[in-house]
């Protein structure tokens, strides 16, 4: 047997240990434990083993195995502490529902330790099952934890904690629970508490240590992780903790001289508890700060053969990969991990940071939301969920991740610059205007971001505020005289404050320095002829000659981003004049202008998209109409509308827009294609109402497959 060279003060009901409370089998028994926990903190461990082996061989049962495998296990027996709970966990099926709950929830705590997650959360799930109790609840909560499924933590630790208010285990679940959901100042509020109410629990105190360093509070850390070793000897997670926090107290850093006595612990850990995956993801750590990065990855495997569903080391290998610069293979590993474990908002936050960072932000939004939802003091995911949803054109929400993300990283410039870009771009750009004013107020700023951002919402103020948007825009230009971008916004500006033919010049140099901002600059174009061309009409009181316009629209539509509001105005006009209306054409033309707005960036697709799938018949309607001025990004949901919209209204609104936005409608091909392939239903005695929705529906299909047609 193992000798342990150390005094110990734990005793049996410490809440990492495996008991819930004496409920020993008899007065015999409960003396015989007793009896023998005095001798182990006496510093007499092999006596007190001795004499828990003698008592549960001649009187089997639940109490004294447990008894026996806790002193095992704080004598450093880990194989024979395993063994004494496997048959206490034997011996519980003919046992009270009580003592079967509590052999379980050993069994749960040792596969904690030093087995799988998989393992752990279905031995504490049958404990449960079998008593649902404190004790068992918030085993179940630190084993959902592990798993890192945060929703189900949170829930049973909950539970656990209204079951039994004092319980420690109840407490260091819901700690558990708080850490994987990125919480941590809850967490060690938790922590503390369980150790309030068990100063022995070292599952606790290894939690708070690690809650403590993601708080920056690492010296704290530190002494917490010393006084677990100090009084559980034998915890090689405990001596894993100190070897993190002593690192942490020196940001980590390799070349420091704490690294040599940080990664002398968590070997110690590895010494002590070589099958606890978490002690091998943090020796990899620290050899990951060190930059032997083999040897780090090294230990993350072993801890994968540990547990071969453990999120935290498959998370750092593919982050390491992501590293190396293999984003294509760190996204394929990131997909099946959050397949394999679809709760854990770690993978989930991972797998939407590849996608929005491989420009897929569309996909990247439900794995965001859902490592958001879990994680609600995630800064750097909040940020990133911003990013996808403004790239989807999903202002309004973005601007609430936004505000979040401002929230939480308060010093991060980039963030407040685009908070305040989607302010404007949400309707709100009197407030948009007043942060980023501030922003770039700020002393030693020089960000082109942050004032292209605020030359984009001056240009669409409330009247407008042209001249100072170009001021900013050309400062932007100023500190990033490439960007092509810098003078695609400079344009809109121009056309703002009514420079027209300069605002034309600008987006033909964009289009020349940055050829994918091509078919925006046609776009632009077309809206600066335009209203061009009402500008002469009014100053020379002649007829507007939208020729040039006209022209520039169908570069537009050729490039797939036509200017909707133009066509449109053009179209009422000649209608208008051809109807011997010349006088009312001309003023109707140049309503259009002056209302025309800018280039539809900020048609919010997210706002609108939600609308066209729960509003009301008309808000469909109106939703669907509204989409046409954003072109090719809303053809897609304007295609799974025709698709799935019961209305044919909806339908029909749906299908106009798409033939307004032209070649940029081909994203809807497959939504058409499936649309017209389908067979629609067939009234056998239909009546006069029937028989006109059969004809609209006829008519509607024909237009469908020419639009087809013509998108080819």
């Amino acid at each position: 047997m193992k000798k342990n060279r150390f005094a110990s003060v734990l005793v049996l009901t410490a809440a990492g240990s495996f008991a819930i409370g004496p409920v020993w089998a008899d007065v015999k028994s409960d003396q015989a434990i007793a009896k023998a926990e005095e001798q182990f903190a006496k510093g007499k461990p092999d006596e007190a083993i001795k004499s828990l082996e003698k008592l549960a061989s001649g009187s089997p049962s639940v109490e004294a195995y447990l008894a026996l495998g806790h002193l095992q296990e704080l004598n450093g027996n880990a194989d024979a502490a395993a063994a004494s709970v496997a048959k206490a966990v034997e011996l519980s099926a003919s046992a009270t529902s009580g003592q079967k709950a509590q052999a379980l929830a050993a069994s749960a705590r040792m596969a904690l330790k030093g087995g799988s997650g998989k393992s752990a959360l279905d031995q504490a799930t049958k404990a449960v099952a079998a008593d649902k109790n404190a004790h068992s609840l918030g085993t179940l909560a630190s084993a959902h934890a592990r798993v890192g499924d945060a929703k189900s933590a949170h829930a049973a630790a909950d539970a656990a904690i209204a079951a039994g208010a004092t319980s420690s285990t109840a407490h260091a679940g819901k700690g558990d629970a708080l850490s994987v959901s990125g919480q941590h100042a809850d967490a060690i509020a938790s922590y503390k508490k369980a150790i309030e109410f068990d100063k022995t629990n070292t599952a606790a105190k290894v939690g708070l240590t690690y809650a403590l360093v993601a708080a920056n509070k690492a010296t704290e850390a530190k002494a917490v992780a010393l006084e677990a070793t100090t009084s559980d000897k034998n915890s090689g997670a405990a001596f894993a903790a100190l070897g993190y926090a002593t690192s942490a107290e020196k940001n980590f850093s390799g070349t420091d001289a704490s690294w040599g006595e940080a990664i002398g612990h968590a070997q110690q850990g590895v010494f002590l508890a070589p099958k606890d995956p978490k002690v091998h993801v943090i020796v990899a750590k620290l050899f990951e700060a060190r930059g032997n990065y083999d040897q780090a990855l090294a230990s993350y495997n072993l801890a994968l053969t540990i547990d071969p569903g453990y999120t935290e080391a498959r998370t750092a290998i593919i982050t390491t990969q992501f590293r190396k610069g293999d984003l294509d293979g760190a996204l394929v590993a990131a997909r099946e991990l959050v397949k394999q474990n679809p709760e854990s908002p770690e993978a989930n936050k991972m797998y939407g940071e590849f996608l929005a960072r491989k420009g897929q932000y569309k996909e990247a939004v439900p794995p965001l939301e859902k490592a958001v939802a879990a994680m609600p003091r995630a800064g750097d995911a909040y940020a990133m969920l911003a990013h996808s949803y403004h790239m989807t054109r999903s202002f309004e929400d973005a601007k609430d991740a936004y505000a979040k993300a401002v929230e939480l990283n308060p010093t991060d410039i980039g963030i407040k610059s685009n908070y305040g870009l989607l302010l404007g771009m949400s309707g709100d750009t009197d407030k948009g205007a007043q942060v980023l004013a501030a922003l770039v107020a700020t002393p030693g700023y020089k960000s082109a971001a942050g004032y292209a951002n605020y030359g984009w919402v001056l240009s669409r103020m409330k009247p407008p505020k042209g001249p100072e948007a170009i001021a900013a825009y050309r400062k932007a230009i100023e500190l990033d005289p490439a960007n092509g971008g810098l003078h695609f916004g400079l344009g809109w500006a121009m056309v703002f404050a009514g420079q027209f033919q300069e605002a034309i010049t600008e987006f033909d140099r964009a289009a020349t320095m940055d050829k994918t901002l091509f078919a925006d600059t046609r776009h632009g174009i077309t809206r600066a002829n335009y209203r061009l061309a009402v500008a002469n009409s009014t100053s020379t009181s002649t007829p507007p000659d939208f020729a040039k316009a006209k022209a520039a629209e169908a570069a537009a539509e050729a490039a797939g981003r036509p200017d909707v509001v133009v066509a449109e105005a053009i179209a009422n006009y000649e209608k208008q004049v051809a109807s011997g209306e010349a006088a009312a054409a001309a003023d109707a033309a140049r309503r259009a202008a002056a209302n025309a707005g800018g280039g539809d960036d900020s048609v919010d697709v997210g706002k609108l998209s939600k609308q066209l799938q729960k509003g009301s018949v008309s808000q469909r309607v109106d939703a669907a109409n509204a989409l046409a001025g954003a072109g090719s990004d809303a053809a897609e949901v304007l295609g799974y509308a025709i698709e799935t919209d019961s209305t044919i209204v909806v339908r029909q609104a749906a299908v106009n827009s798409l033939r307004k936005i032209g070649g940029g409608a081909r994203r809807a091909l497959p939504y058409l294609r499936r649309y017209v392939n389908s067979q629609p239903t067939a009234q056998i005695t239909a009546g006069k109402d029937e028989i006109a929705l059969e004809m609209m529906e006829s008519d509607l299909r024909k237009v469908i497959a020419d639009l087809i047609r013509r998108l080819g």
